[in-house]
Formats: C-alpha cells, structure tokens, sequence
C-alpha cells in the first residue's frame, strides 16, 4: 500500500490481503493462533531467529496476525514502524522504558518531565515502578510554554510524556512547540495520542519520537478487547523498542490484534461522526443551569479553542468532560444511574457513549490534593461521546439532569 493513498484507504487495505496474488487465498488476514512456527530446517531455524523481523520463530518473537496490525498502524501513523502491546499501559511502559535506556549522546538526568493533567496510571506508574529505577518525576502545566521551557532548562529532563488532548479535563498540547523545546535539549518526546488518533494528526511530522495509544480505545473502537500500540520513526529507537518488548513479553496476542486490525477499519468514519456529536453535546451542555462547567475544545471560550483548531484539523476530539454545579459523589451517582442510552462504564473510544466519573476510577489512585490541582473535583464527570444520533444523546442527559 502506497503512502501517496489517503488515510481512509490504508486504514481499509493496510495489512490485508496477505496472499493477494494466490487464487483462493483469504480476502482478510486470519488469525494465526500458534505459539511456534516451522522450519524447512535446522539452518532455517539459526536464521529465523537472527532474522526476527523477516520471519517468525516464536510468538513473544512475532506473529503474522500481529505483524500486519504493526503495519497498519506504522502506514496510519506514517512512521517507520509499531509495535503492538497487550493493553495500553504496557504501550506506555514500553515508550518510557525505551526512551530512557536507548543510548543517547545527552548525559543522563534521571527526570522526567510530565504533563499535571496526564492519565491518572500513567501518573501512578512514573510514581511507583520508575521512581523505583531512581527516576524523578517533575510535573508542570504543559499550557504554560514559558513555565515548561523553564523548568526544562533547569532540570534537563530526559523525557517529557504529553497527552496529545488531555483525560479528563481535556487540555491541549502544542505537540509542535513541545516537540521542539525537548529536542534542543536532547531529550526525548512521547505523545500519548489516544484521543486524537492520527485521524487528527500524524505527530511524527512534528517529530514526536513515541506515539503511543490505548488500543482499546478508538483504534479498535468497540470496548471487546485490551491493547496498546508504540508508533516510532527512528529506526534505533524502533530496535531498542522491539527488543524491550520482546525481553519483557509485552506482546499482543494474535485475536486481539485481529480485532483492533477490524476497528481501525472503519476509524475515520466513527471518529469524524463522534467529534460532530461531541460538539453538539458540549454546546448543549454549556447552556444548562445545572451544569457548572463544561471542558471540551469546541467550546470558545475553552484556553486552547484556537490551538486545537489549529492542530487537529478543526476537530476537537470525542471526550466531553463537565462539572455539575451540585459539585457532590451523590449526584453525579444519580446522574449516571438515570442515564438509558448512556452506558455508565470506564473507558473511552467505544461505539457508544460511556459516563463514568473520574474520581473513582481514572484518577483513584491520585491523591485528593493533587486531584483538586488538576480540577478533578467530586462533581466532574467524564462523557466519551459515541457514534449515536446526536439528539438522543443530548435528549437522555436532558431527562437524568431533569
């Protein structure tokens, strides 16, 4: 598949059609549900293993099934390559760890810089298991360029993690400017672009050296299975990234690499329909007396309107966050258990739309404090807006807030 084709068409075609030329051959790429691979001989054996992106030996080592979920997101993400990962904590794992072990020319600080506002186990993970490699977590306001430019240079971090669009409050970053300021430093930049999807925007022409996604979410598109995937250009950083993950069997296995294979199908068209109603939602919300406060980049008066509009194509994104103006666990509880098309589960990028509320889930593992510093109060609740009519989602919210 050419890169010349549009996004569209090689989310439909990429890894497909694995024997074209065969008469008879299957029309999509089947999953290969085994854990060991043949050799004509003992030498095909010797090369296979020397060999390990040209042929398969082992299922931690590779897998056709996986192999052709890789490429599709390598093609979407126009990057030299990917690998898949069994849920998108590994994916975020496996960025971090390989940005802080590839060798590099900068001397290193033992800090990463990190974005306030990053997803809440991602926070938990740099606390407790890279703390414990003896890395240092600094946290700033990644919408305050100067403050991050700052710090940036008095601490010389090796790695700075960003959410593209942030969960759940739904900043924006400046992936560009970001990009740069870590690269004149010689550190290294991994963009956790769930929410955006390339859909949005292909990051790697920003230079962004990890694009990293929950898989699970709108890659795959339908909340059946786990899954992660790192995107990386540098062909070094891809190396070391690829053996990490084989040393540590962070692997995908070969279903659920099928299905996200499946979801991604059909990925600019659920993320375009979504984005539509997630507009429509917020606009609606924003008129409500019950709702104190509404967190989505559509709006105008959101801080990052115009960056966002600028980055991403004048799309903003699926997820709607909002603050009720009863700011208490009970009536976000009543709001969700009143809610009848709107599913009241964790996650985000399904088909449909979910509710869930932050402070019990994403970020239960975040200190109250620290909570309250990202503005995730005990009246914020969490809307991933999905592909139903627009109307009859705004008309089910009306009824729960009646």
């Amino acid at each position: 598949m050419s890169q010349n084709n549009k996004l569209t068409t090689r989310l439909v075609h990429e890894g497909e059609h694995p024997e074209r030329n065969r008469v008879g051959a299957p029309t999509v790429m089947p999953i290969v549900s085994s854990a060991t691979y043949v050799q004509t001989n003992a030498e095909g054996i010797d090369w296979g293993f020397a060999n390990v992106n040209e042929s398969f030996t082992y299922i931690r080592r590779g897998n056709p099934t996986v192999q052709a979920l890789e490429t599709a997101v390598a093609s979407a993400e126009e990057t030299t390559g990917a690998i898949a990962t069994a849920t998108g904590m590994a994916a975020m794992f496996l960025a971090i760890q390989t940005a802080l072990y590839t060798p590099s020319t900068k001397k290193l600080s033992k800090r990463i810089l990190c974005s306030r506002d990053v997803f809440g186990s991602t926070f938990v993970m740099l606390k407790d298991v890279f703390a414990l490699q003896g890395y240092e977590t600094i946290l700033c306001d990644i919408t305050d360029l100067d403050e991050v430019k700052r710090v940036m240079h008095e601490q010389q971090p090796d790695v700075l993690i960003v959410e593209a669009i942030s969960n759940p409050m739904l900043k924006v970053s400046d992936i560009p400017t970001l990009t740069a300021m870590t690269h004149e430093i010689g550190g290294r930049m991994i963009v956790d672009a769930t929410i955006t999807t390339p859909v949005l925007r292909r990051m790697v022409y920003d230079g962004v050296d990890f694009i990293m996604h929950s898989a699970t979410k709108y890659l795959n598109g339908h909340g059946d299975i786990a899954a992660g995937v790192v995107a990386v250009n540098d062909p070094e950083l891809l190396k070391s990234a690829q053996k990490f993950s084989r040393l540590i069997g962070l692997n995908l296995a070969p279903y659920e690499a099928r299905m996200v294979s499946r979801g991604m199908k059909t990925l600019t068209l659920r993320m375009r329909q979504q984005c539509e109603n997630a507009n429509a939602v917020a606009a609606w919300l924003a008129q409500q007396p019950a709702i104190k406060s509404v967190f989505h980049p559509s709006l105008p008066n959101h801080p990052q309107h115009e960056l966002c509009k600028r980055l991403f194509d004048g799309k903003f994104g699926a997820v709607v966050s909002f603050e009720l103006a009863d700011v208490s666990r009970a009536a976000v509880f009543g709001l969700m258990d009143r809610c009848k098309i709107i599913t009241p589960t964790t996650s985000i990028g399904d088909i449909y739309t979910l509710m869930t509320y932050p402070a019990i889930s994403s970020h239960r593992d975040i200190a109250p404090d620290e909570r309250a510093r990202q503005g995730i109060t005990d009246g914020l609740v969490r809307l991933s807006v999905g592909i139903e009519d627009a109307e009859d989602i705004i008309a089910d919210l009306a009824q729960a807030l009646a």
